[in-house]
């Protein structure tokens, strides 16, 4: 005669042994999945290196070559990319925010624009309406390239909010460059005609 115990140790023992055969089945099936993803018929690739914990990897296939930028297509790069972002960020504002738009672009911009921009604070008084515009950079592009000076256009599409009333255009600026220990820095900016 079995006991209670007995029949609920043998139970267990096959419910554990059923679970363990699935996982079992389950991992070949899936590996056997996988190779036959890497077998003969497929696209082979090549992994570039092992990106940061979190990402995915980079995966270029065979016969691509990436292209590599010379050091005068970074240095163009990051100053359009500088200029859409202050464009961006100068050209966000609301009349509740207290000029946090003009302080977000302190690192942005040369000592001369700094000046200019910082005398706005200042000499402001907040006793107007609510508005509200937010600027997205749409585009850029270099106009005039210089070893420490550039003119680059940046189209902004622009969305103002008056009261319960809402506005999209769209602008063209005209953003000067210097470059500044190194670093290019917006100098001056005007909207094109």
């Amino acid at each position: 005669m079995i006991t209670l115990r007995q029949r609920i140790f043998i139970i267990s023992s096959v419910v554990v042994l059923i679970i363990l055969v699935i996982a079992i089945l389950l991992l070949l099936n899936y590996r056997n999945k996988k190779a036959g993803l890497n077998g003969e018929g497929s696209t082979s690739t090549t992994e570039t290196s092992l990106p940061p914990i979190g990402q995915q990897p980079t995966i270029i296939p065979e016969g691509i070559k990436p292209k590599v930028l010379t050091t005068l297509e970074a240095e163009k790069n990051a100053a359009k990319q500088i200029a859409k972002i202050f464009m961006e960020r100068y050209g966000s504002y609301s009349t509740d925010n207290s000029f946090q738009n003009i302080r977000e672009v302190q690192m942005l911009v040369s000592q001369n624009l700094w000046t200019k921009l910082s005398a706005m604070i200042k000499n402001s008084s907040n006793n107007q309406a609510f508005v509200g515009v937010t600027s997205k950079a749409a585009m850029s592009d270099i106009k005039e390239w210089g070893e420490d000076t550039a003119k680059i256009s940046v189209g902004v599409s622009k969305e103002e909010k008056r009261a319960d009333k809402i506005t999209t255009y769209f602008e063209t600026y005209t953003v000067g460059m210097v470059k500044e220990n190194g670093s290019w820095l917006v100098d001056s900016f005007t909207k094109e005609q």
